[in-house]
């Protein structure tokens, strides 16, 4: 699961956006997705809701950005949802919706022939810009989980703590 919060449900808020996937070999699945205008309680309902219908998901993917620190916090803090994992977006929207285009291009993302929601997904995609203000909600979370998986994270977990710890090298 990955979640692209917002921090309220105004009508001039970003959506928070969920998507459900899952991959076997270079083959990724889009199983379903949600995306609406929400505050926290409701960001907190949906992925609660997503978790019990998808229990398979084990690891869920939040952009540390706009609600998704407190999202984490809290439901660590509860013991609610495990797996959680905080997610720095790295790089411009444009340079990480091109690597899900990568995706889509070489075949490798499968949509359901039928589904609320696909229509919004397809049109947000071929519509993308980039630029501040438009929608990108369920381009941002598609694209968070493609980078996960395609092995893109925003930091190398040897580098990021190697002064943690007393490295010997050469044995």
């Amino acid at each position: 699961i990955s979640v692209d919060c917002t921090f309220d449900d105004t009508k001039t808020s970003d959506r928070v956006s969920f998507t459900v996937g899952g991959r076997l070999g270079s083959a990724k699945y889009i199983l379903d997705m949600v995306v609406k205008q929400m505050d926290l309680p409701g960001t907190i309902a949906v992925l609660k809701d997503l978790c019990g219908k998808w229990p398979m998901a084990r690891v869920k993917l939040v952009e540390r950005a706009a609600n998704g620190p407190a999202l984490i916090s809290l439901m660590q803090f509860q013991k609610a949802i495990p797996g959680l994992i905080g997610v720095k977006a790295v790089g411009s929207k444009w340079s990480r919706a091109k690597v899900s285009a990568w995706a889509f291009e070489a075949g490798d993302v499968w949509l359901p022939a039928e589904a609320p929601w696909l229509l919004d997904f397809t049109e947000e995609h071929i519509d993308f810009t980039g630029k501040e203000g438009d929608q990108d909600d369920l381009v941002d979370s598609f694209s968070q989980m493609i980078l996960r998986w395609d092995g893109e994270v925003e930091e190398d977990p040897i580098q990021a703590h190697k002064d943690e710890f007393g490295w010997m090298g050469g044995l």
